[in-house]
């Protein structure tokens, strides 16, 4: 598909892309891939999974290729506008294309693929490393919640996410994760607690879920001041099911 996808452009191909912008829609296309196999982990993909995919295209087209960063846009805005156009259509063509295909990936395999991609974009760099990592995580997390519910299938793949990733030694990914889970309702986010809690429990012990409840309130103890009506809340509802957590576990 990558091949198919580059060929649109004809000989502009070797003028524009070098090996980060090769890596970079190998990467795109794997991400899009998992981003659709777990929007249809729920039985369907809905009209906010689509918006949300079509988002990170845009966003991807200005943000991540050198070519079009480099550019200044006042000094030949043709060419600019004509090689946006260009990386834009590229990443809806491999949006689009994992949109009926992911069905055929293996799970498992297309997590592992995401990575060695990622080694390849970051040539070693263990920052650039990071960067990219958490853009994928925040694509894969993005693809669990954009329907604003969590269904258990997309708990189970996102526990399986975390463990690939390790998440939980990561403190820049665990704030992507909860930065998108906590914009979604109180319910959704007991659901959440509801799954991983006992997780915490049977993998790590009383202590870790303690450590992780207590970091849990603190964060909805510091709103419960908010002048938004629906934020107090919120923070108030979820201290008190915490509470009932802790009580539960200790």
């Amino acid at each position: 598909m990558i091949d198919k996808v580059f060929n649109v452009l004809g000989n502009i191909k070797n003028k524009i892309f070098g090996r980060q912008e090769t890596a970079l829609m190998k990467y795109y296309s794997s991400a899009f891939k998992i981003y659709y196999f777990l929007s249809a982990s729920d039985g369907l993909i809905d009209q906010f999974e689509r918006d949300a995919a079509l988002s990170v295209v845009k966003n991807a087209t200005l943000k991540n290729f050198e070519i079009i960063k480099n550019l200044d846009p006042g000094k030949d805005p043709e060419y600019y506008e004509a090689l946006t156009k260009y990386l834009y259509e590229l990443l809806s063509s491999l949006e689009q294309e994992a949109s009926s295909s992911y069905s055929s990936i293996s799970f498992e395999s297309e997590l592992a693929n995401s990575k060695n991609i990622i080694n390849d974009i970051s040539g070693g760099d263990p920052i650039l490393y990071g960067l990219q990592l958490e853009e994928l995580y925040g694509i894969l997390v993005t693809a669990i919640i954009s329907d604003l519910i969590l269904h258990e299938n997309e708990l189970i793949y996102l526990d399986k996410i975390n463990l690939y990733y390790d998440v939980h030694k990561n403190p820049r990914l665990i704030k992507i994760k909860e930065k998108l889970i906590f914009e979604l309702g109180s319910e959704q986010i007991i659901s959440y607690y509801k799954f991983f809690v006992p997780l915490i429990n049977s993998r790590y012990g009383k202590l870790k879920v303690n450590s992780f409840l207590n970091l849990q309130y603190e964060k909805w103890k510091a709103i419960e001041h908010s002048k938004d009506e629906s934020e107090r809340n919120k923070s108030l509802y979820l201290q008190k099911e915490i509470m009932n957590f802790k009580r539960h576990f200790r």
